[in-house]
């Protein structure tokens, strides 16, 4: 997503833009996002002097997969948008800097959409997740399976143990 600095100064006010932005990086670098759709971006940007100040709402749709299932699940993501952009070096601290004549949204959207994101997702707070034994999902069937025994290895820690529960 691209704003134009002079359309920006030639306007009188602000400008409003609507556009639905791909983001592939973030489910390719996500380990939790199975997919994100389209980021639909509704910004109004308005530049004053030698400021362009971009702010909105960002929304999608994320697929996760659950972190204890691993069943995969859609969520809503919203995000706010506000950045400021300056071509006046005098100012470059305090708003990102122009290089150009071009504002480019993209990497500052995937920035924001990033930070939304769940780290840890699940389908649901009552999830059971997957059977440590057999690896079936327990939201969808109740598995009959026994704990693993202990290993042999560690057998002198169980007896270490279980005499100081005795005491």
């Amino acid at each position: 997503m691209q704003l134009s600095v002079r359309d920006l100064r030639q306007a009188r006010g602000p400008v409003r833009v609507q556009e639905d932005v791909e983001l592939p990086r973030i489910a390719a670098e996500n380990p939790q996002v199975a997919a994100l759709g389209p980021v639909h971006c509704d910004v109004e940007a308005e530049a004053v002097r030698r400021v362009s100040h971009v702010h909105g709402r960002l929304h999608a749709d994320v697929t996760y997969g659950c972190s204890r299932c691993l069943e995969r699940f859609v969520r809503p993501l919203q995000a706010v948008f506000d950045e400021s952009f300056t071509d006046d070096p005098a100012q470059a601290g305090e708003q990102h800097t122009l290089a150009g004549e071009t504002i480019e949204l993209d990497p500052l959207i995937e920035e924001a959409v990033n930070l939304r994101l769940e780290t840890y997702p699940l389908c649901s707070q009552d999830c059971k997740g997957l059977c440590p034994v057999c690896g079936g999902n327990r939201n969808l069937r109740a598995c009959d399976c026994q704990p693993q025994s202990l290993d042999p290895r560690l057998a002198a820690l169980q007896d270490l143990l279980s005499g100081e529960d005795s005491k």
